[in-house]
């Protein structure tokens, strides 16, 4: 090819490219912005299911939603994966977690145009053995849902003698569904930057449900469940003082009967409104605000054979700012502060003593305001690639330091994360 032609085509080619630059970079202020949509898109929760749809990146551990105190602007975890499942997008992903091993797992692929996710996570449910399982199937930031389930039952058999006339051989059929036993189904859809969510799930507990079938006498049953109603609304961040808002709305249907001589029920309803704004984008460093407003109501009635019905119920309003921020200090590593205080708490209990604690025989009206009681989490996360580690840092650690040879601090994160993006 001769000379001049190819000196001629470098030469435009390298005309093209500086006036793309010249259009990019036009202007201080063009640089600003650009500077800020190019940090928003990394660090903000609004744009990262945009950004990272398709890229191979490891998910946050549900540690990290906890350090920045549930702060609705911050980045998506697995935990919000695994009930929003829409959220995922195009990401596919393995991760284990937990407090303070890794217990609790998530994963999603891509096969035929959709993702297929499952999880094993037992946060929700402190005090019980098993872990939920979660399996679903998602069709980009779209729609996905799936079913929930977490097997605890027993069943047994005891040959008895029946005593006659005349004598014979019969035996006792023990079917025992344990606390945390359970199942339901879960779902949410997105539009745009906003998504609803529902779930439903019917379990057993705080005790066991029991049924005792012996040969020649009557069946004995007694039963403890709860259905479980989740519904929520999300609108996410898109940048730098956008605020992102999450509303949830709960109601827990309780009961517990044994034959008839006793049957308790309760009602539980709740709102939680939680809100964010990123404040700040930095080249490597962002700041949250945000605030959670808690409302739940609770009714008890209780029937006892030979007892007058008690009835009660309680009252709580709640209201806990929270600011939070995340740091890049190189080498790979992120730090991550969060501080919550409770600006106003207010409960009124009647016929019950406790909040949430019902008894059937105490006539008791009580009303509590409180506040400036407040929680501040350290945070920090290595990431290389695809793939990180995080988690919260231990609070002996924080108030007693490192004790490498002995002492109590045994631990240097109280809950961990392992997560790798493929």
């Amino acid at each position: 090819m001769d000379t001049y032609i190819v000196r001629s085509l470098k030469d435009e080619y390298l005309f093209y490219i500086l006036n793309i630059q010249k259009q990019l970079l036009k202007g201080a202020e063009m640089q600003k912005m650009t500077k800020k949509i190019l940090m928003g898109a990394v660090l903000s929760v609004g744009l990262s299911s945009v950004a990272f749809s398709g890229d191979k990146v490891a998910p946050r551990s549900p540690s990290y939603g906890s350090v920045m105190q549930g702060n609705a602007a911050v980045d998506f975890t697995v935990a919000d994966y695994l009930s929003r499942p829409n959220l995922i997008g195009e990401q596919q992903f393995v991760s284990g977690y937990g407090a303070p091993g890794v217990v609790n797992g998530a994963t999603s692929i891509q096969a035929m145009g959709m993702n297929w996710f499952a999880g094993m996570d037992n946060t929700r449910r402190p005090g019980v053995a098993n872990s939920l399982v979660r399996l679903g199937v998602g069709v980009g930031n779209t729609f996905g849902a799936g079913i929930i389930y977490g097997l605890n039952q027993t069943k047994s058999e005891v040959p008895v003698t029946v005593v006659g006339p005349p004598v014979s051989t019969g035996k006792t059929e023990v079917s025992t569904q344990n606390n945390g036993d359970e199942w339901g189904v879960f779902g949410s859809f997105g539009f745009g930057t906003m998504s609803v969510f529902g779930e439903f799930s019917r379990e057993t507990g705080p005790a066991a449900t029991v049924e005792t079938k012996t040969t020649g006498v009557a069946t004995v049953e007694t039963k403890n469940t709860a259905n479980n109603v989740t519904l929520g609304f999300v609108k996410d961040t898109e940048g730098e003082k956008s605020h992102a808002l999450a509303v949830t709305a709960s109601l827990v249907l309780a009961s517990a009967e044994q034959g008839v001589a006793t049957d308790n029920s309760t009602m539980t309803l709740g709102l939680n409104v939680n809100h964010g704004v990123p404040l700040v984008y930095g080249d490597d460093f962002a700041v949250f605000f945000g605030a959670i407003f808690d409302i739940a109501y609770r009714s008890f009635e209780d029937k006892v054979v030979g007892a007058s019905p008690k009835e009660g119920s309680a009252t709580l309003i709640s209201l806990a700012p929270n600011v939070s921020f995340q740091k890049e200090i190189g080498k790979g590593f992120e730090a991550s502060l969060g501080a919550s205080a409770n600006a106003l708490t207010w409960t009124n209990t009647s016929q019950v003593v406790l909040f949430g604690t019902p008894v059937a025989n105490a006539d008791v009206s009580n009303s509590t305001t409180t506040s400036g009681a407040g929680n501040v989490s350290v945070g920090l996360r290595w990431k290389k690639d695809n793939f990180s580690v995080d988690g919260q840092v231990a609070t002996a650690l924080l108030t007693n330091g490192p004790n490498f040879i002995s002492g109590t601090t045994s631990a240097m994160l109280a809950s961990v994360g392992v997560a790798v993006g493929f």
